[in-house]
């Protein structure tokens, strides 16, 4: 048995913080609606852990922390997207669980293509946009931070920019989408 203690950067640290603090709040949003929104603020939670594992916030990168990550998000999307019970929903949720399906089989047969399996998700992340419009509109608006939040991401490892400018504008968006998307709760 391994002694070695459990390293976090600082990085980890404030992130870690940021997405328990989301899912504090989504308790508070389950107890007060009925909702159980924190099941989907979970997945995401699954997803935020093995993104900063996959950015070695942890110092034990894994050579399927990207996947795992993607897949938590869309599994996140899908719950969001299922209890949003929009009129489009049933469609979209269809759509999204075979596209999360095909990932995990790609996935399970080798696939390396960070691109490619980039695609995978977001198809689901539209389609959740899509669903979010027919909930109301904080989750649309919630929807669009997603959407920038991932673009940005998608934009940054492009131009291969790991500073703290990164850091800022992805969570500076990703973290008020996720309190509209949970707050759209609230009122519908």
């Amino acid at each position: 048995m391994s002694s070695k203690k459990w390293r976090v950067t600082t990085e980890g640290r404030i992130k870690l913080s940021l997405s328990l603090a989301l899912v504090a709040y989504s308790i508070f949003v389950s107890s007060w609606t009925g909702t159980i929104v924190v099941i989907a603020m979970l997945m995401s939670f699954c997803g935020d852990f093995y993104m900063l594992k996959h950015g070695n916030c942890f110092y034990n990168k894994g050579d399927n922390d990207l996947n795992a990550g993607m897949f938590a998000f869309m599994m996140s999307h899908i719950l969001y997207a299922n209890l949003m019970n929009s009129s489009v929903s049933k469609v979209i949720i269809l759509i999204m669980v075979v596209v999360a399906t095909v990932y995990a089989i790609v996935i399970a047969c080798g696939l390396k293509n960070k691109i490619a399996l980039t695609a995978f998700y977001v198809v689901v992340l539209i389609l959740s946009v899509i669903n979010t419009f027919f909930f109301n509109t904080i989750a649309f608006t919630g929807g669009m931070l997603f959407l920038v939040s991932d673009f940005l991401i998608g934009l940054f490892d492009i131009m291969n920019d790991t500073s703290l400018k990164r850091h800022i504008f992805v969570w500076g968006t990703y973290v008020p989408a996720q309190v509209l998307m949970l707050s759209s709760f609230l009122v519908k």
